[in-house]
């Protein structure tokens, strides 16, 4: 094998980790476990495709006791840098509704 295969062996592999999960968990048996964090948390998703709604939904805000996602449609991998009045408005309104609990 070239070293070039091996090189393209080894960045599918790191790809299909970081899109099973893996990326979220480190690899590690308690990366599925229930989070200790238990107070009101917000994640926030874009377009990107590496961190994808479905993936951070299912692996990664599942985790969380009290849980909620937003997303910035037209936003990469950075969608407070790409989208700040988005991004903006969405924290504005969360922490509104936290306060209000």
């Amino acid at each position: 094998m070239t070293s070039i295969s091996r090189d393209v062996q080894a960045t599918s592999s790191a790809a299909t980790w970081c899109s099973s999960g893996g990326l979220w968990t480190g690899g590690h048996p308690l990366g599925d476990a229930p989070s200790a964090v238990t107070v009101p948390t917000l994640l926030i998703t874009s377009d990107d495709t590496f961190a994808s709604r479905p993936l951070v939904r299912e692996q990664v805000a599942s985790r969380f006791e009290h849980c909620e996602t937003a997303y910035v449609p037209g936003a990469g991998h950075w969608p407070h840098v790409e989208q700040p009045a988005a991004v903006a408005r969405i924290l504005t309104d969360y922490v509104n509704s936290i306060a209000n609990t």
